[in-house]
């Protein structure tokens, strides 16, 4: 009883925080159109990948990502992870486990079910990759190379730009770059190894990071800590995106000191993501709510 009465009361909180974000964006979407040029910009990005307007090739590079959907939907096969993020937002794992890893084995299907980006999140990314076109990807948390898949097609249209996923657990690594091969997805490179012991030496080998996608380690003062890591490797320009922002109150804390960093000049929330935009040569701030 107890067990219902506390999910019951966490579904209700989030049915409220949703429906507080849809009407605010309402609101932010007429500020939006009056922005400046580069929030303007991504305004326009999020209505076209609303509108499902795509070029003709743009149209082939997604369908070869649907293709791998189906191949991980389809799948009969089982894997055995070894994970070291932060677990799901109800767990309480500790540093020793988090160091050591959690194993655990899972059909294929199911961990592409509940843990790849949904197919607008990723139609999202592959746009803004496809109008800012950076030179240098990075991404926290390859899981099955579906959100690195957008960005790889992305990039390739782009015929510049090179994409770097790390992912913790070697199975999932192994498996990613297997399927995307399958598919004919040519161009992701993965660092497999806990972020902490490969992240630092990569950033010391890449001084110009211009995107990064972060998706691994749902947990306040980790957050925080990455963003602090990728900040010191942009150039003048970057974009910095977070992911599962509402997924626990220290995610949601996490967010809200991004939003509030003076080094950040302008966000995008979109409830499940944060979208941050850094430009070193200004010291404007503006924050948004959309509904995507």
């Amino acid at each position: 009883q107890a067990n219902n009465t506390t999910h019951f009361n966490k579904m209700k909180k989030q049915i409220i925080r949703k429906a507080l974000h849809l009407l605010e964006s309402k609101a932010d979407v007429l500020r939006l159109k009056k922005s400046d040029g580069r929030l303007l910009q991504f305004y326009n990005i999020i209505q076209s990948t609303k509108d499902n307007y795509w070029t003709e090739e743009e149209r082939n590079a997604l369908t070869q990502i649907q293709e791998l959907r189906s191949y991980y939907t389809d799948s009969k096969e089982t894997i055995e992870i070894k994970d070291h993020g932060f677990g799901q937002s109800s767990d309480t794992r500790t540093n020793e486990q988090m160091s050591e890893g959690v194993k655990f084995t899972k059909n294929v299907s199911d961990v592409y079910k509940s843990a790849s980006s949904s197919k607008k999140n990723g139609e999202l990314m592959f746009r803004i990759i496809r109008a800012y076109e950076p030179n240098l990807c990075f991404e926290l948390g390859t899981c099955l190379g579906i959100s690195a898949a957008y960005g790889v097609q992305a990039l390739n249209l782009n015929s510049k730009g090179k994409f770097i996923s790390l992912e913790g657990s070697a199975e999932l690594a192994k498996m990613t770059q297997l399927s995307l091969e399958h598919i004919g997805i040519e161009g992701l490179k993965i660092i497999t190894g806990r972020f902490q012991d490969t992240l630092p030496s990569l950033l010391n080998e890449h001084k110009a990071i211009d995107f990064a996608f972060i998706d691994g380690h749902h947990e306040e003062k980790a957050t925080l800590n990455y963003f602090e890591m990728f900040f010191n490797n942009i150039p003048e320009k970057g974009i910095l995106i977070f992911d599962d922002i509402n997924w626990s109150s220290g995610m949601r804390k996490a967010w809200r000191k991004l939003k509030n960093d003076s080094r950040i000049n302008g966000t995008i929330d979109t409830y499940h993501r944060g979208i941050c935009f850094i430009d070193k040569s200004k010291t404007s701030k503006s924050n948004y709510k959309v509904w995507f």
